[in-house]
């Protein structure tokens, strides 16, 4: 229902309990860091697709 809320469970030294934070303001969008999976190597295809690329 509310999409653009982000929770928190910050921490505390004094208690077992974690207060949570509800932050309900617009956040930035982040983009995503790639990533390269070492399964791509195996992939029929992958070295052609590269060469090509």
């Amino acid at each position: 229902m509310h999409g653009e809320c982000h929770l928190r469970c910050l921490a505390s030294v004094v208690s077992d309990h974690c207060p949570l934070l509800l932050d309900c303001a617009l956040m930035p969008i982040a983009r995503q860091r790639f990533r390269f999976e070492d399964f791509w190597l195996r992939l029929d295809g992958f070295q052609e697709m590269v060469n090509t690329a």
